[in-house]
């Protein structure tokens, strides 16, 4: 059984829409801009030649240079939320937002190297579509929410979440804009690998072996393009989840375990050094 329900539409290009399907492998289309993203369940899609397992809180981008399909198959239903933007509302934020924006259009919409997966906590992008996921989960999609607006709202995550990209894109100094796009693919996986695994005990030889270059060529890489290195990276993110943990409620020894520090000494010490004050001065929002 397939459903595939568009919840909001403007007859332009921008749509949302919902699926929910046990069984079902063929090649789908992405429009100027869109995302699929995964609700509940998995979904695995060949993007150009690149293969992605997409589960829950992960999604896809994709344009129009991407050749793309898709095998689902789920003894439970596997639901998802797809996301086409029309390319006009993306140039409009783009023509507003940047003088020199030719190269970036041609980034977003011709490129293969744009379509990749994410995280969906880890981006604006992201941040909106759990929004729209949380109202799709308590099948509450009003018109009050999904008005027009929604879609530039869409628009404007998605600049500021492919500008970030294309800076780094930019940054790599390669002799083929060939090779500065898997370069830039490399990163991305090893950075989204972290972002899912991030309280794993996981080290540099993982996270090289998962961005498919050297251990050097990848902490300068990552450093050059994320201003901290993949052990600062992973740091921070156990630290802020410590801090949301620690505002719930949750006990300082207990955070100390849950986001992976040795002990509650060197917890608080980093704690410290990452937001200035310690853990015990974190007052729960209760």
């Amino acid at each position: 059984m397939l459903i595939n329900k568009a919840i909001a539409s403007d007859n332009s290009g921008n749509e949302i829409r919902v699926s929910s399907v046990f069984n079902y492998e063929n090649k789908i289309e992405f429009n100027n801009f869109s995302a699929k993203y995964v609700l509940s369940g998995k979904e695995l899609y060949q993007l150009n030649n690149k293969k992605y397992s997409v589960s829950s809180g992960e999604y896809v981008v994709g344009n129009k240079s991407i050749e793309a399909s898709i095998i689902i198959d789920s003894k439970e239903p596997v639901k998802g939320i797809c996301i086409d933007i029309a390319k006009s509302k993306i140039e409009e934020i783009i023509d507003f937002s940047f003088s020199k924006n030719q190269t970036f259009k041609k980034f977003i919409f011709e490129q293969e190297w744009m379509s990749k997966k994410y995280n969906a906590a880890s981006t604006n992008l992201g941040y909106a579509i759990n929004q729209i996921a949380q109202k799709v989960e308590e099948n509450n999609t009003e018109k009050t929410f999904f008005t027009n607006d929604i879609f530039y709202s869409l628009a404007e995550c998605i600049v500021k979440d492919q500008e970030y990209i294309f800076t780094h894109f930019q940054s790599l100094k390669a002799i083929k804009e060939e090779t500065n796009g898997k370069l830039l693919d490399f990163i991305y996986d090893a950075k989204n690998f972290m972002d899912t695994h991030y309280l794993d005990k996981i080290n540099l030889d993982t996270i090289a072996l998962e961005a498919k270059i050297s251990q050097y060529h990848f902490i300068r890489l990552f450093k050059k393009m994320f201003n901290v290195t993949p052990y600062q990276y992973i740091s921070q993110k156990r630290l802020h989840l410590a801090k949301a943990l620690l505002l719930e409620g949750t006990e300082i020894i207990d955070c100390t375990y849950i986001t992976g520090f040795s002990n509650p000494a060197n917890f608080s010490k980093a704690f410290k050094n990452e937001f200035g004050i310690p853990p015990k001065n974190m007052k729960c929002k209760n």
